[in-house]
């Protein structure tokens, strides 16, 4: 998962702070599949916790129904969904702020690029 993770952020390259009246082209990403696959990760990071989180509920609902109350094996299992599903959770935005990021810089990227051809018209 780490291997795809940040792409916006990582590898999309944003237009020059500052373009040259000259110049005839400009170097960036006009690409918007890596913030996409942000995007994509991050959705299925949300799902996956909102199943994880769902398995937490179900095993303390089905805790709270016994009599004789959690046993130290549903006490640990319950702990590692609730974790697991914060961490996909958050993992979720952090693709999410990745992907806008990279979507922002692909938008300047574009922008700056219709502005030079704009000049040679």
């Amino acid at each position: 998962m780490f291997a795809v993770s940040g792409c916006g952020l990582l590898f999309v390259e944003g237009p020059p702070s500052t373009i040259p009246e000259d110049a005839t082209s400009v170097r960036c990403t006009e690409s918007k599949t890596l913030p996409t696959i942000d995007y994509v990760w991050s959705g299925l990071n949300v799902i996956g916790s909102f199943i994880i989180l769902g398995q937490h509920e179900a095993l303390k609902r089905e805790v709270e129904s016994q009599p004789r109350g959690a046993t130290s094996y549903q006490l640990e299992k319950s702990r590692t969904y609730y974790r697991t599903g914060l961490s996909a959770s958050l993992q979720g935005l952090l693709f999410w702020l990745s992907g806008n990021r990279g979507s922002k810089k692909i938008s300047a990227c574009r922008d700056a690029v219709d502005m030079i051809e704009m000049r040679y018209r």
